[in-house]
């Protein structure tokens, strides 16, 4: 069996988010609500669209698809949905932070009230603005961002060198659950 090399993969994963990043916006605009629950809902979709993919009989993501990259057992079977769950709960393991910390009403609130400032010179609010950015609140919450995106940051970073490096190609959550991206030689 052919493995799945880090580019490959990389362009699956550029592809999935590409047609995420159209979702979340469709998603803002037709919710109209607070970034919280924007953020659960594409939360959720992004779960449901990973884990039953990878369960169906295509065995991957469309970005995965387009790449002709399967998910499989080590023997190049279909995962069930209980193996994909895991499978995605191992992939994202570095994002947990994130995805925790952004999905926390505080923090959607705080980005809602963000987005009612506007610090442009012909605003009327402007040196308010400013003060509120200037503000130990304001401060605290670029530090935590700046910390939790960079944790998040460096665990993906450790799982792509792992694909890289690994003589399968495989990733800590492709090792963690016993799985790999296999090049399907059918179509390719």
């Amino acid at each position: 069996m052919k493995y799945a090399g880090f580019w490959r993969r990389t362009s699956a994963i550029t592809i999935d988010t590409v047609i995420f990043v159209c979702i979340y916006f469709a998603l803002e605009m037709a919710m109209s609500t607070s970034f919280f629950y924007t953020n659960l809902v594409y939360q959720a979709l992004c779960a449901i669209y990973y884990i039953g993919m990878t369960a169906s009989p295509i065995q991957g993501t469309i970005g995965q698809k387009a790449l002709n990259i399967k998910i499989g057992t080590l023997t190049g079977d279909a995962l069930n949905v209980l193996q994909s769950i895991y499978r995605y709960i191992m992939w994202v393991l570095p994002a947990w932070p994130m995805i925790i910390y952004t999905s926390l009403p505080s923090y959607g609130q705080f980005l809602d009230r963000m987005e009612e400032i506007d610090p442009s010179v012909d605003n009327m609010n402007a040196g308010a603005d400013l003060d509120f950015m200037a503000s130990p609140e304001f401060q605290q919450f670029i530090l935590m961002n700046s910390l939790v995106f960079g944790l998040a940051s460096i665990g993906g970073l450790i799982w792509a060198i792992v694909i890289g490096v690994h003589e399968q190609k495989a990733g800590v959550h492709d090792m963690a659950c016993k799985q790999r991206a296999f090049v399907d030689t059918l179509e390719s």
